[in-house]
Parts: C-alpha cells; sequence; structure tokens
C-alpha cells in the first residue's frame, strides 16, 4: 500500500486537506483486507495529524491577531530561534538542533522532562509556514541537552540538501501528542501483506464459528497441575477434563480456561475483580508447561498496553518459568533486571536468535508494533493481550504475525476503552476494540462471574446495575473492620461549582480537592493506616494536578506522609486497586453537564478500585440529573443509606463518639487529634487519667502530664509535691520529728534523712549507772554515763536493829531480797 503516507504533510496541517474517513464496521464484515488495513491506517493517523493541524492553526490565528499575550495551547509547543549544524557522526538525513531554551526549561533537567522525547515529531518553518520540513527526535543524550541540543533525523522524501538548513532560523513545533506509537503501528499497517493476513475468517469475515488451534490436532494429551495432585487428559474431550475444584477454580474460571486452550479464538471477558491477571497466567502456566506435549517449536508472545501491565504480568510468570524475555527498557521492577532483551549478551542478531529458545516474549503494544519484522521472523504461534479492551484494533493486529494459530484475548469492554486523542474520531469508532468488535459479531462471550475484591456494599453499586451476573465470592464478606469511617461506602454531595484552567481544558474542584486532602490526614491520624493504604482517585488531569498542587504546599505535621498517597486520574488506575480509595468526581454546574462521567465505562473503572471502602466526594444532583446511570447509582446509595451531604466519622478511642464533617475545617475542628473533642480518659503510665483532647495522632505515654504526683517518698508517708512529669528527685525534703539513736529524743530533719545518724545533744536525763536512787546523768546524751558515787543518808534495817548511818552506795547485787552493802558508819 504506497499511497498510505506515515508522516503528516504541508497540504493536511496548514492547507487544511483532509480525506474522507471511513468509519470502523463494528458489526458485520469489511469487504477486503486492503478496505480494513486503510481504514485502521487513515483513522489512526487521523488521531495523531488532528491535534498538530490545530494547534498550528491557533498558533497562525495568535500571530495574525498580533496577540503580546504569550501562546498557550493544549496540542503543540513552539520554539522560536531554531538553528542546525552538522551531525558530527554525519548519519543519513541528520542534524544537530540547536534550540533557545526559555526560562522554564533553564529550571529543568531536560534529560528528564517529556520535552524532545526519542521519536518525537517536530515540524520546522524559516518562512511563517509557507513552506515545512518534518522530523524526529533520533537522539537526546545527555551530552547533547546540556548544550541545549538533539540530532534530528527528517522523513525519507526530504530530497533537498540539508547544507541549506544551516544558514536559516527557524520556529519549531512541537506535537505534543507522543509520535512513536503511532509511527510503528501505522508502518506495520503500511507494510502487512493481504495474503498473509492472519485470522481473515474473524477480523474480515466477521465469522462465529469456532476452531480448535491448528496445532491441538498432533496433541495426544496435557498434563496440567491441580490442588492435590496432576492431572493427564485429551484437551478435546469434554468429559476428561478435571473438575473446577480439583483444579482450584470456580465455575466460571474453568469455562475460560477451556476456551483458552481450545479455542484458536478465545475471547475472555473479566469484571473488575474477578481474576483476569491471575486466569492469563493460569493459561500461560499450561501452555508452557505443555510447550513440547503441543509440539510448538517458537515462544509465547505476550503483548500488554502499559509497562505496568507487562511487568505486573511478567513478574507472575517467574513463578513457573525463568525462561523469559522482556523487550523495552520502561521497566520498573528489579526482578525482571536480569530477563530484559537489552541486557542479553551478545549483538543484537544473536539476542534475537536467542529470542527463538524462550518460553515466553513480553512487550508493550508499541514495542511490538516496532520490532514486527523481527517477530515476524520469530513466527510466534501463540499470542495473548491482557487488557485487550484498551487496545485500540490497529495496535492489535500490529503484532499479530502471518504464523498465528492461536490467539487469547483477555480484557473487559465495559471498563475503559481505548484512548483516542480526538473525540471526532470516536463518533467513526476509533475507540472501539478488537474486543469489543468480536464480542459484538460473535454474540458471545467467556465472562469471569465472581469477583475477589469489592466489599458487597461496594459491588452493589456496579451489579447488577453494570455487571448482570457478577457474585461475590466467600472472601469479601470477611473484609477486615475500617478505622473512623462508619460505613464501607460514602457518598459527599456538595453544590461548590466545578472551575476551569487556562492552560488546558480540564475541569477542576476546590471544594473537593481540599475535601479529600483533609480526610487524607484525619486517616493518616489513625496510626492504623499508612500511606499506601489508601489512593485518591480523580476524573480529570485538572483535579489530579490542584491536589498535587495542594499536597506539595501542606505544611502540617502529616505533609510527610501526604506526599506518599498515591494520587492519579481513574484512566490510569484500571487493573490496579487499593484498600480504600477516595474518589473526586469534579463535575458540578447548573446545567448538569457531566461530559464523560456519563460514559458507563469509566464510572465503573472508579467505583470498582477499593477494596475495603469507599468515599465519593461530587454533586449528585448534577450527576443524576440527566443521567440514567447516575440516577440508579444514586438510589443504590440510598438503600444503603450512603448518600449524604456529609461524612459521618467514628472516633476509634470513643466508638460511641460519632460526628459529621461537611467541609474541610470541619475535621480541625471537630476532630484536631484525630480522634473527637472528647477528653482522652485513658489511664497514663503514671497512673492518672490523660485530660488531653482526644488523640489518636500519638501515644499516650508523650503526652506531659501536669497534675500532682501520685508518688511516695521511701518512707511511704509523703507524696511528691512536683507535676507529675517531673522526676521526684533526690528525696523527700518535708520537715519530720524522727527519734534520735538514744529512742528518747526527737529532731526535726528532711524526711530523707537518718535520724540515727545525729549526736543527740540534749541532756542525759538517764540515771547514773548502777544508781538505785534518782541521781541523773548529768552528761550529754549521746555521752556514756558515769555510775553513780552519790553519798546519800537513809534509814536501814541492819543486823535486826534499826540504826542510823550515813551510807556511801559503793556496789549494788540484788539477788532476790538480799543485798551486800560497804557502809561506813561515823
Amino acid at each position: 500500500m504506497d499511497d498510505l503516507h506515515i508522516y503528516p504533510t504541508y497540504e493536511e496541517v496548514v492547507q487544511g486537506d483532509r480525506l474522507t474517513l471511513s468509519p470502523n464496521i463494528i458489526k458485520g464484515s469489511y469487504p477486503s483486507v486492503d478496505k480494513y488495513l486503510k481504514t485502521h491506517f487513515w483513522l489512526l493517523r487521523e488521531d495523531f495529524v488532528s491535534p498538530l493541524r490545530k494547534g498550528i492553526d491557533d498558533y497562525r490565528d495568535h500571530l495574525e491577531r498580533r496577540d503580546k499575550a504569550e501562546f498557550e495551547s493544549y496540542d503543540v509547543k513552539i520554539h522560536k530561534r531554531v538553528t542546525f549544524k552538522k551531525n558530527p557522526k554525519n548519519e543519513p538525513l541528520t542534524a544537530v538542533l540547536c534550540f533557545d531554551p526559555d526560562k522554564r526549561l533553564r529550571r529543568k533537567k531536560l534529560d528528564l522532562n517529556k520535552i524532545f522525547m526519542f521519536e518525537s515529531l517536530l515540524c520546522f518553518t524559516s518562512d511563517s509556514f509557507n513552506t515545512l520540513l518534518f522530523a524526529t527526535v533520533s537522539c537526546r543524550d545527555k551530552e547533547f541537552l546540556n548544550k541545549y541540543e538533539i540530532v534530528v533525523k527528517f522523513c525519507e522524501d526530504y530530497d533537498e540538501e540539508l547544507d541549506d538548513l544551516y544558514y536559516e532560523n527557524f520556529l519549531m513545533v512541537e506535537s505534543e501528542a507522543f509520535f512513536a506509537p503511532y509511527k510503528h503501528v501505522l508502518t506495520a499497517l503500511k507494510y502487512m501483506e493481504n495474503n498473509d493476513f492472519p485470522f481473515k475468517k474473524y477480523f474480515i469475515q466477521a465469522s462465529k464459528e469456532d476452531y480448535y488451534p491448528c496445532y491441538i490436532d498432533r496433541i495426544a494429551s496435557i498434563e496440567v497441575q491441580g490442588v492435590y495432585k496432576k492431572f493427564r487428559f485429551d484437551l478435546k474431550d469434554d468429559y476428561g477434563w478435571p473438575t473446577a475444584t480439583e483444579l482450584g477454580l470456580n465455575a466460571s474460571q474453568l469455562v475460560a480456561l477451556k476456551t483458552a486452550l481450545t479455542r484458536e479464538l478465545a475471547v475472555i471477558q473479566g469484571p473488575p475483580g474477578t481474576g483476569k491477571t491471575f486466569m492469563a497466567l493460569k493459561i500461560t502456566e499450561i501452555l508452557v508447561k505443555n510447550k513440547f506435549a503441543m509440539r510448538r517449536k517458537t515462544p509465547i508472545l505476550v503483548v500488554c498496553m502499559t509497562n505496568h501491565a507487562l511487568d505486573q504480568f511478567l513478574v507472575g510468570m517467574l513463578k513457573f518459568t525463568r525462561n523469559l524475555v522482556r523487550i523495552g527498557g520502561q521497566s520498573k521492577r528489579d526482578e525482571l533486571d536480569d530477563f530484559n532483551f537489552n541486557k542479553m549478551r551478545g549483538s543484537r542478531y544473536q539476542r534475537l536468535q536467542r529470542l527463538a529458545q524462550q518460553d515466553v516474549i513480553g512487550l508493550t503494544t508499541t514495542g511490538a508494533a516496532r520490532m514486527r519484522s523481527d517477530l515476524d521472523n520469530l513466527g510466534c504461534q501463540v499470542v495473548i493481550i491482557e487488557e485487550a479492551a484498551e487496545v485500540l484494533e490497529a495496535h492489535v493486529i500490529a503484532c499479530l504475525s502471518s504464523k498465528l494459530q492461536h490467539l487469547i484475548l483477555i480484557g473487559d469492554h465495559k471498563q475503559l476503552r481505548p484512548k483516542v486523542s480526538v473525540y471526532e474520531l470516536e463518533k467513526l469508532n476509533l475507540h472501539v476494540s478488537l474486543f469489543e468488535r468480536m464480542v459484538i459479531n460473535r454474540d458471545k462471550c467467556c465472562t469471569l462471574q465472581v469477583q475477589h475484591r469489592m466489599a458487597p456494599e461496594i459491588s452493589q453499586l456496579i451489579a447488577p446495575l453494570i455487571y448482570k451476573n457478577l457474585q461475590n465470592d466467600q472472601s469479601v464478606y470477611n473484609k477486615p473492620r475500617l478505622q473512623s469511617l462508619t460505613k464501607r461506602v460514602s457518598f459527599v454531595s456538595h453544590n461548590s461549582m466545578e472551575g476551569e484552567i487556562k492552560k488546558n481544558p480540564s475541569k477542576r474542584n476546590t471544594y473537593e480537592a481540599k475535601f479529600l486532602i483533609a480526610l487524607s490526614k484525619h486517616l493518616l491520624s489513625q496510626r492504623g493506616y499508612t500511606p499506601d493504604e489508601f489512593t485518591i482517585l480523580t476524573t480529570y488531569k485538572g483535579q489530579l494536578a490542584l491536589i498535587k498542587e495542594l499536597i506539595n504546599n501542606d505544611a502540617s505535621e502529616f505533609a510527610e506522609d501526604l506526599a506518599n498517597v498515591r494520587v492519579a486520574v481513574v484512566d490510569d488506575f484500571q487493573g490496579e486497586e487499593s484498600n480504600i480509595i477516595l474518589l473526586s468526581l469534579v463535575r458540578s454546574n447548573v446545567n448538569g453537564n457531566i461530559g464523560f462521567l456519563a460514559t458507563e465505562n469509566r464510572v465503573c473503572v472508579a467505583l470498582s478500585r477499593a477494596k475495603n471502602g469507599l468515599v465519593m466526594v461530587g454533586n449528585m444532583d448534577c450527576l443524576s440529573s440527566k443521567s440514567h446511570l447516575w440516577h440508579s447509582i444514586k438510589r443504590t446509595l440510598k438503600s444503603q443509606d450512603a448518600l449524604s451531604n456529609s461524612l459521618t466519622l467514628r472516633c476509634e478511642a470513643h466508638p460511641h463518639q460519632t460526628f459529621h464533617v461537611e467541609t474541610p475545617e470541619d475535621f480541625a475542628r471537630l476532630a484536631p487529634n484525630g480522634g473527637c473533642n472528647q477528653p482522652c480518659g485513658k489511664v497514663l503510665n503514671c497512673g492518672h487519667r490523660c485530660k488531653a483532647m482526644c488523640h489518636l495522632d500519638t501515644e499516650c505515654p508523650k503526652i506531659v502530664c501536669h497534675q500532682p504526683c501520685l508518688r511516695l517518698c521511701n518512707a511511704r508517708l509523703h507524696r511528691c509535691p512536683l507535676e507529675c512529669h517531673v522526676k521526684c528527685g533526690s528525696g523527700c525534703k518535708v520537715k519530720v520529728s524522727k527519734y534520735l539513736k538514744c529512742r528518747v529524743h526527737t529532731i526535726e530533719v528532711e524526711c530523707k534523712k537518718d535520724a540515727l545518724t545525729v549526736k543527740c545533744t540534749n541532756p542525759c536525763e538517764k540515771l547514773k549507772k548502777g544508781c538505785r536512787f534518782d541521781h541523773k546523768c548529768p552528761k550529754l546524751c549521746h555521752e556514756e554515763c558515769d555510775f553513780c558515787l552519790e553519798e546519800v543518808i537513809f534509814d536501814k534495817y541492819l543486823l535486826n536493829r534499826f540504826q542510823v548511818a550515813r551510807l556511801t552506795y559503793f556496789r549494788t547485787l540484788i539477788s532476790g531480797q538480799n543485798a551486800n552493802f560497804i557502809v561506813k558508819l561515823f
């Protein structure tokens, strides 16, 4: 098809020439392969050319108006004062481009910025768009970017001498749409042979018949690992298959497995949470382990739309094979580093030769189109495409070899459709995937019917409204209790109006952004939630930018954790999940205009990402005024008592305390520390009850207790006079009366001191040693008493007669009633 031009032309970009485009036929057959290929070629090409045409038209209008304001466009970037110089490497059709960066670019690290991406399309004019040159970025190495230079390669039909370029200044237009995916897919479609086109009976003739893969006729039996043992059986014998229980599957998964292994075109629909990736891995494992039984000599080709999905798929395969290769350098999983094509040893030719020996080759749709000639030579017989309903049909066709025998499409056409840059092309069905077209034409689709992700309250929002037969697995009824959130599903309805952004047509809603950030900080204060426990989702990129801006400017104690909370638009979150989803719906206006929120596919994805809890913020009156879909969702929410103009929260410390937040400021007013506005009341380590306002953001032991100390001194007599949080000190200083060592006299001393070590300085007051009378010791109490030598006169009956004598008492020996005296009579 030599009449197909991959690069834009001057006539269509500047002069406005347009071809009459044919719509994608989604019901019925195509008249020929040629018509089919040209239809998808021109539709896909227009999806790229149209924004470029619009951007250049807008800039020319800007110049004609002599508008002094800086030109802003959502479609193109304008770079002035661009010059060329010779490429030192002398590569054909290449030159070094020198650009003059504006202030914004000078502040950024250009090698990390998404500007001048490899294979981006650039347009040049030196005469106010009277002529136009097209080129792509061929090198943006650091050594060039540091000098504000890149290497460009002009399109192949440029037949002028490059030397003429080196003496002029150019204006450069850079398309915001990334050209590489378009270029490689368009190239694949252009050079695809009509005679070798794969699966004509399905893609062109819309056949409804089912056929076995060609290689099945060569299979005697296959071996499949069950729950407790291995099973060997004939694929064609329906009665010889193990039961679903024996294979660890549910009934719908077993049907999907049979379909995938016994149909040369298998279309498997997997609603949210039903295990599409699980089934894809199960199918791949069986095909890999029975490679020799099936007598396949080529690897399985696994294709995904995004690098994230491809990484997730390939990491799962490492459990059953290490013989795989990932092609492409955008992997973010360390586990796949050793399996990257670029890290294989040897020349490129040698590496390509070794690809044939692999079990699995994984790449994105863009990578598959780029390597189409190599993959065609490889002749992969089995191709598995994950999230196939999200891939443009042209991208799928570009992946397929003429030697294809078995194609397995796994996806869900009721979730996100393929992304299309030009909305008008949706009227020509460009956004309808091959997956969806096969479902429509074949009137049948194998559907997984048991979901394992969402709590029942969440799944009620999409089943039976969107999925009539979707059932809940028993495991979803045992979801963990949510902290602070009183309901698993809550819709906070408001009437705060949406806003627009000057630089692009996206929408934003400041109330919703602030509310969800305040809720995020409240959840982080619960101590049971980490930043990876929940995700903030929004339906518009403008709202995404606003939320990220508010998070970056946050200076609260939760700023660090808040920065680690994932914020994403719904379109970038398909295939992913989170324990709790905080969803900003954005649209709020008096006209009831809700844009693509009226589309079932996007709503389905937005409502089905949460596992345990879903909090939605939006204007329900606006959403439901003109949308039957949202009217039905509103009815479901009311049946769950989940629709209100406020969010009901529960204090985890005082479960009987609930409060309602309507505004972002209510969080700080009603739950300033993550709990409620009641006293904490917990018993501290010191024995007092915590009198601080209820708090969950800090532990009670970290609270400073200002109550009187309850601790007693060592004597267990006096309480510490200090505040509870102050260390009691070296001892009790209360003055007390204590007996001295004599045990007769007392002294006033500090409670902590030992009175027994103090010498008593009081008069002794004891009788002298040996005194039988009242002769007291004249010494100090701490001194030792002397024997009594006092003279006394007393009457004593001695020797049976009464005498008066002067008696010196020298010693008394008492033994019963006897007394011996030494008496001096005079």
